[in-house]
């Protein structure tokens, strides 16, 4: 979930916070297969996340939408962690 390179360097570029989802939309227009065979249509399929996180750095707050491609279950109100660059405090990375 980190940006590759050594950690110890690379977090002096990037801080860790929490984040708290606004909105969750399932993208059904792309579809990722979990299996390269497929028994039926949606079986062994998933579908991604559109999230809408809300943050707060240096008393500012920042609203940003990501894609998560995993499947996992976030939902509305939730609260996930996310790194941002400390220059462009704007770019997110979700660690999920």
């Amino acid at each position: 979930a980190l940006p590759e390179g050594n950690n110890n360097i690379t977090m002096k570029y990037y801080k860790k916070t929490n984040a708290v989802v606004e909105s969750v939309k399932k993208l059904y227009f792309i579809k990722i297969n979990k299996k390269s065979f497929r028994k039926s249509l949606y079986k062994d399929s998933y579908f991604p996340l559109l999230i809408k996180v809300k943050y707060i750095v240096n008393n500012n707050e920042y609203i940003r939408r990501k894609i998560v491609f995993k499947d996992i279950n976030i939902e509305k109100d939730m609260n996930i962690s996310i790194i941002y660059r400390n220059d462009k405090p704007g770019k997110i990375r979700v660690l999920v």
